[in-house]
């Protein structure tokens, strides 16, 4: 769906600018609301692309799932490997991933 792509790209964009993590994690958590007010079109358009997808399994459940701390540990895990999220940004991991076309 791209909420986790988009989230990312946020969550670089808000740590290049010095938010706070917890911050950044609240604010991609909002997403959750516009989400869930779309869970049931969002899942029927899956199902009318591919009627054999069973929407109840554990992966259809979990790919509407926004949670901060999925945000958090991205931002957690560039800092680790590269000290702060503009190394990340420098960095030859997020070249591979396309980055935003700058680096």
């Amino acid at each position: 769906a791209g909420k986790d792509r988009t989230g990312a790209l946020a969550t670089v964009v808000l740590g290049l600018a010095g938010w706070l993590k917890r911050i950044v994690g609240d604010e991609y958590s909002l997403l959750r609301l516009g989400v869930k007010l779309h869970r049931n079109v969002l899942l029927g358009m899956l199902k009318a692309w591919s009627s054999n997808w069973d929407l109840g399994a554990l992966g259809m459940r979990k790919s509407s799932l926004v949670k901060k701390e999925f945000m958090l540990e991205f931002m957690e895990a560039a800092e680790k490997e590269y000290g702060n999220v503009g190394s990340f940004v420098r960095g030859s991991r997020w070249r591979k991933w396309g980055g935003l076309g700058m680096c």
